[in-house]
C-alpha cells in the first residue's frame, strides 16, 4: 500500500508541476495574441486578464491521466468511459 501511495503522490506532484510550469508561458502568449478577458459588471477582476490559464491546468490534468493509465489498463478503460460520458 505504501508503494501505491508513493506512486499516486508522484503522479499528483508531476501533474501540479506541469500545470504550474505552463501557466506563465501561456499567460504571456495570451497577452501577446490579445486573448484577454475584459472585465464587465459580473467579473471578479477589475483589469483585463489572459484567458489561457485553463490550458495549463488541462495539460497538467492530461499528464496525470496519462501517468495513471500507464499504471493500470483497467483505469484506462474507466477514464475512457468517463470521458465519453462527459463529452456526451
Amino acid at each position: 500500500m505504501d508503494n501505491f501511495l508513493e506512486v499516486q503522490l508522484t503522479i499528483f506532484a508531476t501533474s501540479a508541476l506541469v500545470a504550474w510550469a505552463t501557466l506563465y508561458p501561456l499567460s504571456m502568449l495570451g497577452r501577446r495574441f490579445k486573448v484577454m478577458d475584459i472585465p464587465g459588471h459580473r467579473s471578479s477582476h477589475s483589469v483585463p486578464v489572459p484567458r489561457t490559464g485553463g490550458a495549463g491546468v488541462l495539460l497538467g490534468a492530461m499528464v496525470g491521466a496519462l501517468l495513471c493509465c500507464r499504471m493500470s489498463p483497467a483505469l484506462t478503460v474507466a477514464m475512457g468511459l468517463g470521458g465519453a460520458v462527459v463529452l456526451a
